[in-house]
């Protein structure tokens, strides 16, 4: 019995939801890494300020609901 097998072209939404996946893995793993090399130190700093930046953002807003706001970089 002869099968004959044939290629599939590979479609423009298939190509760009692959590059798409690739690019999210390649920046997950690059997030992971700059995380894991910076210092505790560092990391309560970037806190701070993204907290200081939701509490000027509420404070613009008149948002007192610090926890749906919240930011922290972890």
């Amino acid at each position: 019995m002869n099968t004959v097998r044939k290629i599939e072209l590979t479609t423009e939404n298939q190509i760009e939801d692959i590059v798409e996946s690739a690019v999210y893995s390649f920046e997950q793993e690059f997030y992971k890494n700059t995380y894991q090399k910076l210092s505790p130190t560092s990391i309560f700093r970037m806190d701070a300020l993204m907290e200081s930046w939701v509490d000027m953002e509420n404070e613009e807003t008149g948002d007192e609901n610090e926890d749906k706001n919240k930011i922290t970089f972890r």
